[in-house]
């Protein structure tokens, strides 16, 4: 199962875009949706992500489980195939049944054919001469071959229908990307209409990212890394092919960095409550195709500590 992360990445990006030009630009009104509507898309976009997520985590998850029934099935047979071919070879009217049973299961489907069979025939053998008792394989019995074959077949059905829900949740999410997609590109042809190219307001739409990526963003670089005043830092920042930035932070005596924003272009950051004490940062350019290397480490020196 494929899930479509490029694709919502692409588009979700291609929502914040809107939403911030929506947000700067109060007449900017895109088939008539105001700023509050606009706002709401970005979390559609993410929820219908993340609940699509689950049903591929679903699909993995029972897929797991019936790979591992079938494993267990499929060398459960092969043994039971050979103590029974072995044990029964001087009774010809046993042995012959037993020839005839099915081999080379190489599907959860066959496997679970072969094991049916073997428990089948099973419970028709007589005891074991000499021994006058049932065959037993270890701690396999025929009764213990039957529930593993019905354990197989669950969790074969179970896999079955939770591939079919996905296949389906992948076709209605796909739809919202398409819708959600059309808006965006509306919004822009309707934007460029209204505002002249060169201008504050067009650079919001002209930001929009028109088509997905066609390779992973190169890596950061800061273009600035500064202390402008008390517990301030102000970052600026590049990568070609980014159309966002993950910003990471190690604050003065922290062992590990941690994420701390999520950037459009331009690339821009600024932390203001920030102690006295050496703060480090890493960036890294994202878009569609994923994500690219984090930049060197920036360390800002903030020298004093914002007033309380």
């Amino acid at each position: 199962m494929v899930l479509p992360i490029e694709e919502y990445t692409y588009v979700s990006t291609r929502l914040r875009y809107l939403r911030a030009a929506s947000q700067s630009l109060p007449a900017f009104k895109p088939d008539g949706r105001g700023a509050l509507y606009i706002a709401d898309q970005p979390a559609l976009a993410t929820q219908a992500f993340t609940d699509l997520l689950t049903k591929f985590n679903a699909v993995n998850l029972s897929d797991g489980a019936m790979r591992t029934a079938h494993a267990a099935g499929h060398d459960a047979a092969v043994a039971v195939y050979a103590c029974m071919k072995s044990c029964y070879r001087k009774d010809p009217g046993c042995a012959k049944g037993i020839r005839t049973l099915p081999k080379g299961d190489k599907t959860p489907e066959k496997t679970f054919a072969r094991m049916k069979a073997l428990a089948t025939l099973w419970d028709s053998l007589p005891n074991l001469p000499v021994i006058n008792t049932p065959l037993e394989v270890g701690e396999i019995t025929a009764g213990v071959l039957g529930s593993m074959a019905s354990d197989l077949d669950g969790k074969l059905n179970t896999a079955k229908v939770t591939s079919s829900q996905y296949s389906s949740a992948v076709a209605v999410f796909q739809g919202k990307l398409a819708a959600w997609d059309n808006f965006v590109s509306a919004a822009a042809i309707q934007g460029r209409v209204l505002y002249k190219p060169g201008t504050a307001e067009r650079a919001h739409i002209d930001r929009i990212p028109t088509a997905p990526a066609t390779q992973p963003p190169a890596q950061t670089e800061f273009t600035k890394a500064e202390n402008p005043a008390a517990g301030i830092v102000q970052l600026e920042f590049n990568a070609a092919h980014a159309t966002s930035f993950k910003v990471f932070h190690k604050g003065p005596g922290e062992a590990a960095f941690a994420e701390v924003a999520d950037i459009l272009l331009p690339g821009q950051y600024t932390a203001t409550g920030l102690a006295a004490g050496a703060h480090e940062y890493k960036v890294a350019g994202v878009n569609s195709r994923g994500t690219g290397p984090e930049s060197s480490v920036a360390s800002v020196n903030v020298a004093q500590a914002a007033a309380a």
